[in-house]
């Protein structure tokens, strides 16, 4: 691994309950990010992946544990790790009354850098937003308004960028915009530090993978190494007519073979040996079928990581985690909850972030924290550290 950018230890934090008591979130925490990494944190809701976001970002403080974010002391050297972070949240942060160009600008002169105008040209080139720079926002799609989100949170030049969620609610094109834009950011060196709720996201973009469950790390590693924490492969069986799928039901009667659309998925103990006995089975009934060996996603690793393959309720083929809608926030803060019945549209307006109300940029996010003073850098409408 590379110098590390993120270390954390033994991280703790609690909230009051709504009904009085403590819920303990985070229960010591141990992980570390190299610098131009990007890790994922996984967890279902209430896991406490926004928790830690939050600590690691000195909006608040961990009630036990140390952790540093480039090389700074996130409790005593609140100043100095927000110099070098950027922190987008899980909703766009922009001023829909603004162009792109504008709110750049905007951005560029919250925190003083020498040249805005010339920064918000290169971002809008980087991000692919030169041809709509100057629309106001109302006439940007979903995947637009996160680019610039994403743009702006690049202006200044972050060496840690924390993506909280970045994708939600966004349509499958959207979604592949911002991925490649996380992707140009690693490319770029720039370390992200990435929760998502999409386990094809983390596959996807994540070098490392972190699994937070019951308010401890549960594994982590590659998204290949996770995988292999699986059951073994599936044996996957296409029919054309349900017809021949009930017969290939009763041939294989002796094995776990679940029905999915005209398909069925028999577990094997992935040797050559066992899918040829199956084969065998349907070429003796003469069923007619098509087959491929499956290997283990990631959404059925993190199920069997956490143990949840037989609670949670989830949306076929939605990859979303959906199971605890406590979520861990203080003070009715929620995360965004997912239903599992629309994939399309499942967050909630009721999560902001909002730690201050005032316009100060000074203003005080860390509890305790004697050097919290935020340099002139932006805070937005909705309380985001920019």
């Amino acid at each position: 691994m590379n110098r590390a950018a993120i270390v954390a230890r033994g991280l703790h934090k609690s909230f009051k309950g709504a009904k009085g008591g403590t819920q303990e979130v985070l229960r010591g925490i141990d992980f570390e990010v190299g610098q131009g990494e990007v890790f994922a944190l996984l967890g279902s809701n209430g896991a406490g992946k926004t928790t830690a976001i939050r600590i690691l970002a000195t909006l608040i403080a961990a009630d036990g544990g140390t952790a540093e974010v480039c090389g700074f002391d996130v409790a005593r050297q609140g100043r100095k790790v927000r110099e070098c972070i950027s922190l987008t949240g899980q909703f766009a942060a922009v001023d829909d009354i603004l162009t792109g160009r504008e709110n750049l600008i905007m951005m560029g002169k919250l925190r003083h850098i020498p040249d805005p105008r010339g920064e918000a040209e290169r971002q809008l080139a980087t991000f692919g937003l030169t041809e709509a720079a100057d629309k106001p926002l109302s006439q940007y799609s979903g995947g637009m308004k996160r680019r610039l989100d994403l743009a702006m949170s690049m202006i200044g030049s972050p060496q840690v960028v924390f993506l909280d969620e970045p994708t939600t609610g966004l349509d499958p094109q959207g979604r592949q915009s911002v991925w490649e834009v996380v992707r140009t950011m690693a490319r770029s060196g720039v370390t992200v530090f990435l929760t998502t709720q999409y386990l094809e996201e983390a596959d996807s973009l994540a070098d490392r993978i972190a699994v937070l469950d019951g308010g401890r790390i549960a594994a982590s590693g590659s998204a290949t190494q996770l995988k292999s924490l699986a059951p073994p492969p599936k044996l996957e069986l296409s029919f054309l007519e349900e017809a021949e799928m009930a017969r290939a039901l009763k041939a294989l009667a002796g094995y776990d073979a679940q029905a999915c659309g005209l398909s069925l998925l028999v577990s094997t103990d992935g040797s050559v040996r066992q899918a040829a006995e199956v084969l065998a089975a349907l070429e003796s009934a003469r069923i007619a079928a098509t087959f491929a060996q499956r290997p283990p996603t990631l959404e059925e690793a993190f199920l069997f990581i956490i143990g949840a393959g037989s609670k949670t309720d989830r949306s076929p083929g939605t990859g979303m985690i959906d199971e605890d809608p406590d979520n861990g926030y203080a003070d009715g803060d929620s995360d965004s909850s997912y239903t599992g019945e629309n994939p399309e549209f499942e967050c909630t307006d009721e999560n902001l972030e909002i730690e201050c109300t005032g316009e100060d940029p000074d203003s005080s996010y860390t509890e305790g924290d004697p050097d919290n003073g935020y340099a002139g850098r932006s805070l937005t409408h909705e309380g985001a550290l920019r």
